[in-house]
């Protein structure tokens, strides 16, 4: 990633960490200066500024969940941990999380991954308590 995209990327999550999504949408938009090309990399060093440890499925706003500022604000996602599935588009806490948890019996069950959601405590005490130094990032 050049210090450029660094610059960006930490411009962007910085904004949404803020709740400033016109801000965020402005850095991103600086970023890829209209190349459809950075496009794709930009999203995906956004969504690698998210935590998600393995034996964990994280649900919440699609904003958080893929630090991505030209998603729904609206929506819900969820992201696991385990093996990189992931799902979004929900409109409910309740549809987003239920599917998060089907997810984990269908594909986890006797493996001990959990479900949580981006704001619990158990969420951001299990990054901290990895050593992630992204860990300053709050809900």
């Amino acid at each position: 990633m050049t210090a450029t995209f660094a610059d960006a990327v930490d411009a962007i999550t910085g904004r949404l960490d803020a709740r400033d999504l016109d801000g965020a949408r402005r850095a991103f938009d600086a970023a890829v200066q209209g190349c459809q090309e950075a496009v794709e990399p930009l999203v995906q060093q956004l969504a690698a500024t998210v935590t998600v440890p393995p034996g964990m499925v994280v649900w919440g706003y699609a904003l958080d969940v893929w630090a991505n500022p030209y998603r729904d604000p609206d929506e819900q996602a969820w992201r696991c941990g385990g093996c990189r599935w992931t799902a979004s588009h929900y409109k409910t806490d309740r549809a987003c999380q239920a599917s998060a948890e089907q997810h984990v019996a269908e594909h986890h069950d006797r493996e001990g991954v959990t479900v949580v959601g981006y704001v619990d405590d158990a969420y951001w005490k299990a990054i901290t308590t990895a050593g992630d130094d992204r860990g300053e990032r709050t809900p």
